[in-house]
């Protein structure tokens, strides 16, 4: 068992754009309730730790138990910048102590006898990974790899309120047992927390159910089986240049769930982005667009949009009519609504975020067709709306730039 120690290792082939909001996911470490048995996590600085159950993962699950909380586990390695990181500007800050109280916490260092079988145990494979167990030693939602800390505040509050663990997907799934689309999102939590077996047997029951992807947890299942022949017939399964991806595109062709198409055709797109075939990835894009409405992301035409910035030596005349004429349809309105606003600066700051980056994605799509005042004056408007976000801040300079 040798533990990844380079954060966050890519999603299973299937899984990365296609489950991207299902799979973010929180964790982290407690106070422990009891007062014996405690020590502290090796860390880069004391000064700020948080106390750790001492007395053996047993020990630990039973205290859990007994205070009804759930025990978090931090598995970790001595040397791994990630690990370190995490621990000092996150695990370890003064201000998230009333939150890793909520837990009863426990230290697996896999170079050690018992933290390297608990990692084998549960399928750890990437370092740093923060493990949720329940009372009956059963993994119900993880965060892998290094976050930072404002991502770790809204996952571990997410898992407080039991919104997206196994817990809660299984009993949505066992509620409406005809909902196969339910199933296939607690089957894909269970691989993820690496409770692989009980992942396999609903991917099964889908199978079994749904043999054509007639429904959208069968079309899913489909596509993901597609993508794990993929790297199963590849001469590298881990590199994406050594990928066929033919058969993953005639499996997107014969689904019927839109929801499914798009998120097919997106990560068909992202492998071609990924593996430096601009041509391929903008014809993906080109492919997904059309099923957009179902997929109810309004910020992945934004994503696009940014693609197509970093590509933009390569885009044709055709790249950039297609890209405008996309954005003005989706983002126009939202352009027009916070321009002529007298009140934006009053209006929550998510939403100015969020129209933010979206009027921005329209900067980006003008600039690229040549229209360029048109463009700085919508940067501008995205930079008066998010004047804290340096990914905007920065855009609207590379927008000045011309670059």
């Amino acid at each position: 068992m040798s533990p990844r120690t380079a954060g966050r290792q890519l999603p299973h082939p299937a899984l990365g754009r296609v489950m991207n909001s299902v799979l973010r996911f929180a964790g982290l470490i407690a106070i422990a309730a009891a007062t014996s048995g405690i020590a502290a996590v090796p860390a880069a600085s004391q000064a700020a730790s948080p106390t750790w159950y001492d007395q053996g993962f047993n020990g630990a699950l039973d205290l859990a138990g007994e205070h009804e909380q759930r025990l978090l586990v931090y598995f970790w390695m001595p040397g791994s910048a990630h690990c370190t990181n995490l621990w000092t500007e996150t695990l370890g800050h003064d201000a998230e102590r009333d939150r890793l109280a909520q837990f009863v916490c426990f230290s697996a260092d896999v170079t050690q006898t018992e933290g390297g079988q608990l990692a084998q145990r549960y399928g750890v494979q990437t370092l740093p990974t923060l493990l949720f167990i329940g009372h009956h030693g059963e993994a119900d939602d993880a965060v892998v790899g290094y976050v930072p800390q404002a991502q770790f505040d809204r996952e571990v509050d997410r898992v407080v309120a039991d919104q997206q663990t196994v817990a809660q997907l299984r009993r949505l799934a066992f509620a409406s047992p005809k909902d196969l689309a339910r199933r296939f999102d607690l089957g894909i939590k269970l691989a993820f927390v690496g409770e692989r077996v009980a992942s396999e047997r609903v991917f099964a029951h889908i199978r079994r159910e749904d043999p054509e992807g007639r429904t959208i947890g069968g079309a899913k299942i489909l596509l993901r089986d597609a993508a794990d022949r993929v790297r199963a017939e590849a001469s590298d399964p881990d590199d994406p240049s050594t990928w066929d991806l033919s058969g993953v595109a005639a499996t997107v062709c014969a689904l019927h769930p839109p929801e499914v198409v798009f998120q097919g055709w997106d990560w068909i797109a992202g492998t071609e982005e990924n593996r430096g075939n601009g041509t391929a990835a903008r014809a993906a894009f080109e492919r997904a667009w059309p099923h957009l409405a179902a997929a109810n992301q309004p910020l992945w035409p934004a994503n696009v949009a940014a693609t197509y910035w970093r590509m933009q030596a390569e885009l044709t005349e055709t790249d950039q009519t297609f890209l405008q004429a996309k954005l003005e349809e989706v983002y126009g309105p939202v352009h027009d609504q916070w321009s002529g606003r007298q009140d934006a600066n009053s209006a929550p700051a998510g939403q100015r975020e969020t129209a933010a980056r979206q009027i921005g994605a329209l900067a980006q799509g003008w600039f690229l067709a040549g229209r360029r005042d048109a463009a700085l004056a919508a940067g501008d408007l995205a930079g008066r709306l998010a004047p804290d976000n340096g990914e905007i801040q920065s855009l609207v300079q590379a927008l000045r730039a011309g670059n």
